[in-house]
């Protein structure tokens, strides 16, 4: 399905600000989202919903947030999908920020609006969010004795894409749209609104048609947060570091990962051909000579992960002789790796164990870095085996999560580290660090980590999780060094 729809955002932090919706939006203060609200933003969870596609349309699903996600005024029951239909409108938290779900062609700015009272005088531009009521200090304010049914402050009028949103303040008499009292309602030109059932009405009439109306921008610390952790990613030609390596110490011990953010990874004997040199090393072999000789049987340029609509493709170079699940591959054959796939380089003289960290359910789609519903892969990991040299590399393509379990991408096996601790992930051309559950997680320069915050990472950056420190190098094809 096309990302021909979109979700609007007409208050909060991103007011004004238009996210496509692909198969699967993230939605919630967590940096790692598609819809990444900044930290302070309240009643808004860390992951608090999940906007995902199928052939009918879209779903929206609540995931339990604290504030709850509202559609059209109605709570959702949480982790039970709901359909939206185009024109709804999505609130997240109680009084949190609110969002159009729409065509993109409709989420553009329109003609310049005016609030006009029906069947009478006064004509009110809506050049921003305007308060509307008896109270003196609305930017409409009502006749108290002519007016009697509506309220001191009775409701906010907000321009929104060529539209205008309506939201009541919680009014003793409500406000009705088409007859039918709503708590938000999206106008267009020609539409009324009434402040209570049989109270003033006010029509939205479009001015001009050509000067769209401003839309209130955050300001401060709030937009520099949402700049920061909200905008679209870039492309993968724009990742600032496509190389680097996690270099760990907890007291004696030592280990290293490299990292490549890369949707395609080279490997071979060859260091200035490829992204990751493969070696025999002489640990469990009888002598250097021994290591030597075997590591002849590793191509120059041996083989390749490439990314694929579908998922990681292994492509044998032709350089020496590829098992893949026991099965020697022909040369220059390629083959689709599973979720879990043992790789024999050589003559059987240096073994990978790959693994596959995916959403199965997602389409084929072409290869894309740090966007989830632009790949069904979040990232490959190959762990070294048989020679003694128990070497870990990540091709990251969206995230890779850190902890102690089988079940994080990068295991650190290592006191205080909690199973699932930390989460690496690319966003904006960046590699970004975020915390995951309520262990701590610290970097350098940045202090302590809050959830739904995040730091970038820079070679020289170090960051703490348990007991482990862990510092980001530059990454070259043949750094090696013995792991756990």
């Amino acid at each position: 399905m096309s990302t021909d729809t979109g979700l609007g955002f007409v208050s909060g932090a991103l007011a004004g600000r238009v996210f496509p919706v692909g198969r699967r939006v993230a939605i919630g203060r967590d940096p790692a989202g598609e819809v990444a609200f900044p930290p302070e933003t309240e009643g808004v969870s860390t992951r608090h919903a999940q906007l995902t596609a199928d052939p009918t349309g879209h779903l929206l699903v609540d995931l339990a947030s604290r504030g709850g996600t509202f559609v059209d005024g109605q709570r959702l029951a949480p982790n039970a999908p709901a359909r939206l239909r185009p024109g709804a409108l999505v609130r997240f938290g109680a009084a949190g920020p609110l969002a159009i779900f729409d065509a993109m062609a409709r989420l553009r700015p329109g003609p310049r609006l005016v609030l006009a009272r029906d069947g009478g005088d006064g004509r009110w531009p809506l050049e921003r969010p305007t308060l509307v009521g008896r109270d003196a200090d609305c930017d409409v304010v009502l006749d108290a004795a002519r007016d009697a049914r509506a309220s001191a402050r009775h409701a906010m009028v907000i321009p929104a894409f060529g539209r205008a949103l309506v939201s009541d303040l919680g009014s003793a008499n409500g406000t009705w749209v088409d007859g039918r009292r709503v708590a938000d309602a999206l106008l267009g030109p020609g539409d009324v609104v009434r402040l209570g059932s049989d109270g003033p009405a006010l029509r939205v009439v479009a001015e001009g048609g050509g000067t769209p109306a401003p839309q209130r921008r955050p300001s401060g610390a709030a937009a520099r947060a949402s700049e920061r952790l909200a905008a679209a990613p870039a492309p993968a030609s724009a990742v600032r570091f496509e190389a680097f390596r996690l270099d760990v110490r907890s007291g004696g011990a030592r280990g290293r990962v490299h990292v490549l953010v890369k949707t395609e990874v080279q490997l071979g004997g060859f260091g200035a051909l490829n992204d990751v040199v493969l070696r025999c090393f002489p640990r469990e072999l009888e002598n250097d000579k021994d290591a030597l000789e075997r590591s002849e049987s590793i191509g120059v340029e041996h083989l390749a992960l490439r990314l694929t609509p579908r998922g990681v493709a292994l492509c044998d170079l032709g350089g020496g002789p590829t098992k893949v699940n026991g099965r020697r591959l022909e040369a220059g054959e390629v083959v689709d790796l599973d979720a879990l796939a043992d790789i024999w380089v050589g003559d059987d003289v240096l073994g990978l164990r790959a693994r596959l960290f995916s959403h199965p359910r997602l389409p084929p789609v072409a290869p894309a870095l740090g966007q989830e519903h632009k790949h069904p892969v979040e990232c490959v990991v190959l762990e070294r085996k048989g020679d003694g040299a128990d070497h870990l590399y990540v091709q990251l393509v969206r995230q890779a999560s850190l902890g102690a379990s089988d079940d994080a991408a990068i295991r650190l096996p290592v006191p205080g580290v909690a199973p699932q601790h930390a989460l690496l992930f690319v966003k904006q051309g960046r590699v970004w660090l975020s915390q995951l559950g309520e262990a701590p997680v610290a970097v350098e320069g940045a202090g302590a980590l809050r959830p739904g915050t995040a730091a970038p990472l820079e070679p020289g950056v170090r960051f703490f999780l348990g007991a482990a420190t862990v510092e980001v190098g530059e990454s070259a094809p043949d750094d090696f060094e013995p792991a756990w």
